[in-house]
């Protein structure tokens, strides 16, 4: 995002001063989440796993979110051993895969022509309330 927002500067495109302008640039310009009812399956499906929205947090809602988070956070186990990892519409499942791949085949659900290189298709695996 930095070097995207840096080449819109170097262009004079935009001004930033700080987060809030750094933000309104990137919801602006650069989210690439698509609505249920604005496009269709295929588009949706598209993506379903590299969709990008942003939040801009304050300094006073940051220094809520670590204190909450040193409190009742903790780290799913073997998280840091994957590479991808994506959502599914069951609530507690993720698609899990240690080396990503964003062929037609793995983006659709269809096979994939890298699987001798990026391992066996996605595994759906269960995150448990801890």
């Amino acid at each position: 995002m930095k070097r995207m927002v840096s080449r819109a500067i170097l262009h004079g495109d935009v001004t930033v001063h700080g987060g809030q302008d750094f933000y309104n640039y990137c919801a602006q310009n650069l989210t690439t989440v698509v609505s249920s009812g604005a496009t269709s399956a295929k588009r949706r499906a598209q993506y379903q796993c590299s969709s990008r929205s942003f939040a801009y947090i304050s300094t006073e809602e940051m220094d809520d979110y670590r204190t909450l988070r040193n409190q009742d956070m903790r780290y799913l186990p073997g998280t840091r051993k994957l590479h991808s990892v994506c959502s599914t519409d069951d609530p507690g499942f993720l698609k899990v895969r240690e080396l990503t791949c964003l062929c037609a085949g793995c983006e659709s659900g269809t096979r994939c022509p890298n699987a001798d290189f990026v391992g066996p298709k996605a595994r759906r695996v269960t995150v448990k309330r801890v």
